[in-house]
């Protein structure tokens, strides 16, 4: 099995978890909050994220030539990079203040965010398929 093919399943994984993760916080949004609050609190959590970022963003980078969408899972595995570096650059007190902030928005406004984030798993696992 190739690096193209690993990324490819890698980058299916997580559309995958997306997706369920999304669904399930549309019908139970609080639970959603208190788990990011949870993850993003720790020391630990904020190293989970930006790993996170730049394993997808390899990930969505390698399996790219395999994909359905070449140009745009290169284009967004470079973004997720960036935006890995840009968490780290940040800081964790200013990660928590968004949270915070992204914590106080209405049920309406964080389902809409959710439908953004299920439509972006759709999108990752019809890609990668």
């Amino acid at each position: 099995m190739g690096t193209n093919a690993v990324a490819q399943i890698v980058v299916l994984l997580f559309g995958i978890a997306v997706v369920v993760l999304s669904v399930w916080a549309m019908f139970v949004p609080e639970r959603l909050r208190l788990l990011v609050r949870a993850i993003t609190y720790q020391t630990w959590g904020y190293y989970v994220a930006a790993t996170v970022r730049v394993l997808l963003g390899l990930a969505l980078i390698f399996a790219a030539p395999g994909s359905r969408f070449p140009v745009v899972f290169q284009f967004v595995g470079w973004l997720t990079i960036f935006a890995a570096v840009g968490l780290l650059i940040i800081g964790q007190d200013r990660l928590r203040k968004l949270v915070e902030w992204f914590d106080r928005l209405s049920n309406t406004i964080y389902r809409t965010w959710l439908v953004i984030a299920l439509v972006f798993g759709l999108f990752l696992i019809y890609g990668a398929a």
